[in-house]
């Protein structure tokens, strides 16, 4: 190494410095940008699998029904709730079992509202939830209610959940056709 040439690489690093630290600032932000994104996305498609998760659920009980119950709450509450009875056939035993499905929103901490589904309405807790507090998007119902039309054996339903995550809200109303009611 000769004599002049001894600083050259201190100046070059001095120099380089702040150009690295700038491009590790820049690619840091972009990753964390990025991320984010795609947590808001995943977020939105568990909100949109949820809904449809529910009102399918819902209008699957609501076929097979053959009595209903429809608890709407008061007139300033959103959220309603409803209970199917239904037969279902134990090919085994070759009888039929009354099976009641009870849906209903549960406010559980932090002021959240999940939809719930109850299998018996003497049983006083929840056994399977349907929505909510999903590791990659919490979601909540703001809006349910149930209208009724006996006379033509159909069940209007409108349900309305937000993610708590992006704050976006999806909006369903659907018709379900009772073909059992009343048998």
């Amino acid at each position: 190494m000769k004599l002049d040439e001894r600083g050259f690489v201190l100046a070059e690093f001095v120099i380089a410095l702040p150009l690295l630290i700038f491009l590790i600032y820049s690619l840091t932000q972009t990753t964390l940008k990025i991320s984010q994104l795609a947590r808001e996305q995943i977020a939105d498609y568990v909100l949109e699998s949820e809904i449809h998760d529910v009102v399918e659920k819902i209008s699957n009980d609501a076929r097979a029904a053959v009595e209903i119950e429809i608890k709407n709450k008061s007139a300033n509450e959103d959220i309603g709730e409803i209970i199917f009875h239904k037969y279902n056939v134990v090919y085994s035993e070759m009888k039929n079992i009354r099976d009641t499905r009870r849906y209903v929103v549960d406010f559980v901490g932090d002021n959240k509202n999940h939809f719930v589904l109850k299998r018996m309405p003497e049983d006083n807790h929840f056994t399977t939830p349907i929505t909510g507090d999903n590791f990659f998007g919490d979601t909540k119902v703001t809006y349910l209610k149930f209208d009724l039309n006996e006379a033509k054996k159909f069940l209007h339903i409108s349900l309305e959940m937000k993610s708590q995550v992006t704050q976006r809200k999806i909006k369903i109303n659907t018709a379900v056709y009772m073909p059992s009611l009343g048998e």
